[in-house]
């Protein structure tokens, strides 16, 4: 037996409808190491593991090949991937590109995903001068580091105080 391989991250549930499937797709799964499910199937495996990330919406192909990847090519398991999907593509299609929704900290599975739902929502929102942000939260003290400017890759930590 081959040695382990890093942790796979949390599935991103940004999108609830698109994190379900995903979910569904890494249970089907079970143990199964990717390299495996791309011999089986004409995809390569990291277009199978961004099919089950949960970030963006993998074709209908796509999600048909992991399935017989994984041994499902009717019945109910495919039945249900494919409400799954139906579900996800009509939440990505009514949710534009760009959306400035706020996030929600309970759909957040760590920190790193509150972070990227937080940044996606800045970068929809223009971009706006961290001036603008200070002047908007009155009373209340908000530090001028470069994590307020931008959270990078790593979690960013917000942090109010009064004055």
């Amino acid at each position: 037996m081959g040695r382990p391989g890093r942790p796979e991250a949390p599935v991103d549930h940004t999108i609830p409808e698109l994190g379900a499937l995903a979910q569904f797709l890494r249970d089907k799964r079970g143990s199964i190491p990717y390299s495996t499910l791309a011999q089986r199937s004409a995809w390569g495996a990291s277009t199978l593991k961004r099919a089950a990330s949960g970030k963006a919406l993998p074709t209908w192909d796509c999600v048909r090949g992991y399935l017989a990847a994984c041994g499902i090519t009717n019945g109910p398991g495919y039945d249900d991937a494919g409400w799954l999907y139906m579900f996800a593509y009509e939440a990505c299609k009514r949710r534009p590109k760009r959306w400035g929704a706020v996030p929600r900290p309970d759909l957040a599975a760590s920190e790193a995903d509150l972070s990227r739902a937080l940044r996606a929502a800045y970068d929809a929102a223009g971009r706006r001068p961290i001036r603008d942000f200070i002047e908007r939260v009155g009373d209340y003290h908000l530090p001028r580091t470069p994590r307020t400017a931008s959270c990078g890759a790593r979690p960013c930590r917000w942090t109010c105080r009064s004055t």
